[in-house]
């Protein structure tokens, strides 16, 4: 049976939510054109400003039907209601257990179809399904050290045990200690540093997501 996780709380074995089968969403990509006048077509500037395709929010609805019976809906509700309504939580798919979305829920009002409890909790999700586990790669002293990641850019974090020296993309840099910076974007596929300089461990921390 598929369920959902909000935060540390199962949809089935906590709150006896049964999840009615719905299609998984994906985010909508913000699409900006500007049409030229007197050409053919528009110019497409959907990555101009950064590079990358940017999404919009996932709108999304969770339908279920309640497992107790009649007598225990309002009790069911009113547990799910504290726990969870209007609250920003991760939400975990069962088929997906390593990843999870971050989100905003509104539950709506309990209907009932017979002596069947129907309860729909519309859902803001960001964009990203991400890792649960954050990546950790290191190397010590100098070398190459490949970076794989996945869909979404990411900055990650870099620490070093001493003062070290490395290369991003043609551009120098020093840490000792922990360092982030905007000029350091792991993007989708390999991302290569190179350390030119330093005895100590460097260490990269981050977080990958999909769609």
């Amino acid at each position: 049976m598929n369920t959902i996780k909000f935060g540390e709380k199962d949809s089935y074995t906590d709150f006896n939510l049964i999840l009615r089968p719905k299609e998984r969403p994906f985010p909508a990509p913000k699409i900006k054109t500007v049409s030229i006048e007197g050409g053919d077509g528009d110019l497409d500037l959907t990555t101009a400003l950064t590079g990358d395709v940017k999404y919009e929010n996932i709108s999304y609805s969770l339908d279920f039907t309640l497992k107790d019976k009649r007598m225990d809906w309002e009790k069911t509700l009113l547990e799910l209601s504290t726990y969870l309504h209007g609250k920003k939580m991760p939400l975990t798919f069962s088929e997906d257990p390593d990843y999870y979305y971050v989100g905003r829920y509104t539950l709506n009002p309990l209907t009932s179809d017979k002596n069947v409890g129907l309860l729909s909790i519309d859902c803001i999700l960001e964009p990203y399904r991400l890792k649960k586990a954050e990546t950790v790669k290191t190397i010590t002293g100098v070398g190459t050290l490949t970076l794989t990641n996945t869909r979404k850019w990411v900055m990650p974090t870099i620490t070093s045990s001493e003062s070290m020296e490395f290369t991003f993309e043609g551009k120098a840099f020093t840490v000792n200690g922990t360092l982030q910076s905007p000029d350091i974007i792991l993007k989708e596929g390999n991302n290569t540093i190179e350390v030119t300089s330093g005895t100590g461990t460097l260490t990269v921390t981050y977080r990958e997501g999909k769609l």
